[in-house]
């Protein structure tokens, strides 16, 4: 069954396309730096070259490594750029038809009590208040995990890792009890 939408609605469902599609070919350039910068790396390591002769064991003046070139061919993030890259792409011709939509919608006064009524429900303080322990707690699991990668880069151990992973297991779990209670006593 069709749902019927009013104008303003189209437009907020448009603009929510065009940020996603930002955020995902911010997402491709991402791994296309990541992708430039592991390349790099290994040339920098293995195909550099070094300006020592074995024979003689003396270094070669005028050394010149050959140049860095970035090769396609190499790309191991490849599938990834192009499936974000596409996305990110998509979204735009998405948002550019629902604009063209609104656009084309005569709001009836039935509409308008509608979009009336829905941001009074959205305005209430008791949906504010949901709206923002919901954020908290999806939010909370991901920025208590931020120290892992560090935890493994640094190779601090798998029983720093198992602590601070019960840990952050702890911690959300607890969330979930006390942040309502907490976020509904501020208010």
């Amino acid at each position: 069954m069709y749902k019927k939408q009013t104008k303003k609605q189209v437009r907020k469902s448009a603009v929510s396309s065009l940020v996603v599609g930002l955020i995902i070919s911010l997402g491709a350039i991402g791994f296309f730096y990541w992708d430039y910068r592991e390349q790099v790396k290994f040339y920098n390591v293995f195909e550099r070259g070094i300006n020592i002769d074995f024979k003689t064991g003396k270094s070669i003046p005028n050394f010149q490594p050959k140049p860095f070139k970035y090769s396609y061919d190499k790309m191991a993030f490849l599938p990834f750029i192009i499936v974000f890259g596409a996305v990110s792409l998509l979204m735009p011709v998405l948002a550019a038809s629902e604009f063209r939509k609104s656009a084309k919608m005569v709001e009836t006064s039935e509409m308008l009590t509608a979009d009336d009524e829905r941001e009074k429900i959205e305005n209430s303080p008791k949906i504010k208040l949901a709206r923002r322990i919901d954020l908290v707690l999806n939010i909370l699991p991901f920025a208590i995990l931020v120290p892992v990668p560090f935890i493994a880069a640094y190779g601090l151990g798998a029983k720093v890792f198992a602590v601070y992973i019960l840990l952050a297991a702890v911690i959300a779990g607890s969330a979930y009890y006390f942040v309502p209670l907490w976020m509904s006593k501020r208010n």
